[in-house]
Parts: structure tokens; C-alpha cells; sequence
């Protein structure tokens, strides 16, 4: 799995499913993490980008247990509920208690824990695919971490956490 960082890549204006093709557009697949930042883009994917994107490229290490390391993240916080038919519903977490508490729960199951130094309100994104709106609740993190587990850890670095993913939510950014 490769890490890249495209400097000065600015996409503020689309929502998230324009953002997500044209993050995608720059791979030969479609499987690809992102997360924005003020400085760029970071992209992972496990081939390279397409001819006309350059970019600094890093191999992801397995990190030592007990490493710590300053990241950032944006997430799509909710929880799943039932509904009063027995449906499971995907539910946005509002108060800044449960989302730490959340963000902690997550932290555990991928093999990290974390001292959150900023953390943003909760904001919407929005956008559209095919017949479908989607709305996604985004919480952006900054702070340290501890890695308690180097293989999960690994896979969250790969692979992302949380719902939301494939538009540019989940992706931890290590610095």
C-alpha cells in the first residue's frame, strides 16, 4: 500500500460524490483512501496514480507498539439504532461527549489509543449519487496517538475506520 500527497490539490467547492470521482479519476482503480487537508490531498492506494499527477510517494511502515505519532482524521460519526419495526437505522452523534466517547470506542478497535488536542464541531457534507442524497456527519480530529496494536493499526492506515470512507472520511493522517 502507497501513500500519496498531492501538494495544493483544492476540491473545497464540490461535494462529497464530485470529490470522490474525481479523486478516484486520478487511479487506475477505484479503490482509493483520501483525506483533504489545507496543504493538499493525501491518497493511498495500492497502485500508482494515473500519467499527469505528480506527487510524493511513501511506502506505509508497520509501526513499533508503543509509537507515538501526531495524525489527523475527519470521520463520519454515527452510531446504529433500531427503529420500533426492529430496522437498523445509522444514526448522527450531535453532542461532543458521545462523539469523544465514540472516537475512543473506534480507537480501541484498531488498535490505537489517542489524545485528542483539536477537534471541530460537527459539520454536514452532502451530495448526490444516482437517486440518492447523501449526508454525512464529519468530525474532524488532531491530537497524538499511541499504537497498541502495529497490525491493526496497519489496516486502519490502509484501510481507513468508520463509515464514509470512500468520501474522503476515515483516512488517518500520520504526521
Amino acid at each position: 500500500m502507497y501513500k500519496y500527497f498531492f501538494e495544493g490539490f483544492n476540491f473545497s467547492s464540490l461535494d462529497c460524490q464530485q470529490r470522490h470521482i474525481q479523486v478516484t479519476s486520478m487511479f487506475p482503480c477505484k479503490k482509493v483512501r483520501y483525506l483533504k487537508s489545507p496543504r493538499g490531498l493525501t491518497a493511498l492506494s495500492d497502485q500508482l496514480p494515473n500519467n499527469g499527477y505528480s506527487g510524493s510517494m511513501t511506502v506505509i511502515p508497520l509501526r513499533p507498539k508503543g509509537s507515538k505519532v501526531k495524525f489527523i482524521t475527519t470521520l463520519n460519526i454515527e452510531r446504529s439504532t433500531c427503529t420500533s419495526s426492529g430496522a437498523r437505522k445509522r444514526e448522527a452523534i450531535k453532542d461532543i461527549r458521545s462523539i469523544l466517547d465514540e472516537f475512543d470506542r473506534m480507537a480501541i478497535r484498531n488498535g490505537f489509543c489517542a489524545e485528542i488536542n483539536n477537534m471541530s464541531r460537527a459539520y454536514t457534507i452532502s451530495g448526490q449519487k444516482l437517486n440518492f442524497n447523501l449526508v454525512f456527519n464529519a468530525v474532524d480530529f488532531e491530537g497524538t496517538l499511541i499504537v497498541q496494536d502495529p497490525v491493526l493499526f496497519k489496516n486502519v492506515e490502509e484501510s481507513g475506520m468508520g463509515s464514509g470512507k470512500a468520501y474522503g472520511m476515515g483516512l488517518i493522517n500520520v504526521l
